[in-house]
């Protein structure tokens, strides 16, 4: 069951006083950005949940998006009590040629959305540990989406995309491919740093993370290189996938 973060408490207003207005203002404006990126996600979710094919998949985004409309919420509740103003957001529509483009464009939303929550924790490096709580929660459950919204995506068939060539197809597969290496490779790294007793911040660590996973990107795309060849040669078992 998902934890949601709670309301902005009078500790926070106090907190939020004491701010300086400079960083008060930066926190602001990563709030509202997180905010308009969920209200956006939320809506888009359940329009592509309406066009599913598969009636559990759209069950799924259902859900998914419920959870976002807590985190803008709580993003509300925050940017208000810190003295901000809602922006005002435009939910253009967005979606694919069909499910599998739809999926595509979501699972890309939820990389965004996990990105300006990463911006939102870095402004509030010296905020109170409750809204740093708060926005880490948010951020572990946009971690939880993407890896949802991916697998519904590997289920899906992507050859029923008519506007996709063949190249970018194993274009967005590889992208899919090197994201689930990727997080693997920190859920590994997340595991040492707190048994280590979390000697680094948070956002400090996922920031040193970010520098190391470049360094270690070429590995990977030799990887997918060899899993690509050995596929096609018909040497992929189902371990190796």
């Amino acid at each position: 069951m998902s934890h949601h973060p709670g309301p902005v408490n009078k500790d926070w207003q106090e907190f939020f006083t004491a701010l300086q207005p400079e960083e008060r203002q930066k926190l602001i404006e990563a709030l509202r950005e997180g905010y308009g990126n969920e209200v956006r996600n939320a809506a888009r979710l359940v329009q592509h949940a309406e066009q599913m094919y598969y009636p559990q998949f759209g069950k799924h985004l259902l859900r998914i998006a419920a959870e976002q409309q807590a985190h803008v919420r709580w993003l509300r509740d925050s940017i208000l009590a810190l003295g901000g103003s809602l922006p005002q957001v435009s939910v253009p529509p967005k979606t694919g040629a069909n499910n599998w483009e739809s999926l595509l464009l979501d699972l890309e939303e939820e990389k965004q959305s996990c990105r300006e929550i990463l911006t939102a924790i870095q402004a509030a490096t010296h905020a109170d540990t409750d809204i740093v709580a708060g926005l880490r929660r948010i951020y572990n459950e946009e971690v939880r989406h993407r890896e949802e919204i991916r697998d519904m995506l590997m289920k899906s068939q992507p050859y029923t995309a008519p506007i996709l060539t063949r190249q970018q197809e194993q274009a967005a597969e590889k992208e899919i491919w090197l994201e689930e290496q990727k997080n693997g490779w920190l859920a590994r790294g997340q595991a040492e740093w707190e048994a280590n007793g979390k000697q680094v911040p948070w956002v400090e660590w996922v920031r040193e993370q970010e520098y190391r996973w470049t360094a270690e990107l070429p590995n990977r795309e030799l990887a997918w290189a060899e899993y690509i060849t050995n596929r096609e040669q018909g040497h992929v078992t189902e371990e190796n996938n």
